[in-house]
């Protein structure tokens, strides 16, 4: 039996997926809002986020992760750009620090949640997820 039942009809339903994939919690996903979720849509985070696409979720659901996972890329780019820019030290730690809280806080959980392999069987509330 699962420990956490997330309803499509939640509110943040798409983020409490993506961080039980990242935490690799069993859950179970009952889809009460028929969105057209499949067993192979929760294979893992990338899957789960073309469906949400492909079913045509709220617009504020898409933007939520989809802000997240650009906001975690522009922190990794000011770090990239602070170690091969060769100005003064002053810009550079600004950079790093920057660019650090701005993965840190950029839902980098999303990104950790995106590849992570999952097993999900039909059970009798919904969908079962587990790790792989």
């Amino acid at each position: 039996m699962s420990k956490y039942i997330i309803k499509t009809s939640d509110s943040n339903f798409s983020e409490k997926v993506l961080i039980a994939i990242r935490d690799k919690v069993i859950f179970t996903l009952k889809d009460d809002d028929n969105l057209g979720i499949k067993k192979e849509d929760l294979k893992d985070g990338v899957h789960f986020i073309k469906a949400l696409y492909r079913e045509g979720a709220s617009k504020k659901d898409l933007s939520v992760l989809l802000a997240g996972i650009g906001i975690s890329s522009m922190g990794i780019g000011l770090i990239l750009i602070a170690v091969f820019d060769p100005e003064p030290t002053t810009k550079l730690v600004i950079l790093l620090a920057g660019g650090v809280v701005l993965m840190l806080t950029g839902s980098l959980a999303i990104l950790q949640a995106l590849k992570a392999p999952m097993k999900v069987k039909f059970g009798t509330k919904g969908f079962d997820v587990s790790p792989a």
